[in-house]
């Protein structure tokens, strides 16, 4: 088992497919939603990747799905299935810590995207 804060691939293949999408989705945001605590398997193409709640299953299937297939595809050379679960051994020892760190990582990831506040309105 992985400690918290390392992403835990479980072969070689993993391994490569978590480098791969690295390299794509640059290291804030890899470290942001998948360093800490994630689960990834690599089998036959497929991907299989385990994370602690339904929040951040949705986030990666939202944002990183097609990065995460293509990375599979450029470490196995065939375009496989990618399936995120929810890992209940990883939501069980995921602490608020770990949270408070990816929200803090996100929120830097989106600084300045935020549309820019509107000017107050001028009294009458």
């Amino acid at each position: 088992m992985n400690p918290i804060g390392e992403v835990c691939a479980r072969n070689d293949s993993a391994k490569a497919v978590l480098a791969a999408v690295q390299r794509r989705i640059g290291p804030q945001k890899f470290n942001a939603w998948f360093r800490n605590g994630t689960r990834l398997t690599c089998e036959d193409g497929d991907v299989k990747v385990g994370v602690a709640n339904t929040f951040v299953a949705g986030w990666v299937e939202t944002h990183f799905i097609e990065d995460l297939a293509a990375a599979a595809e450029e470490v196995t050379g065939r375009r496989g299935r990618v399936l995120v679960t929810v890992d209940p051994a990883l939501s069980g020892r995921l602490r608020k810590r770990q949270l408070d760190i990816q929200a803090r990582l996100v929120a830097q990831g989106t600084a300045g995207t935020a549309r820019k506040p509107r000017p107050a309105p001028q009294p009458l």
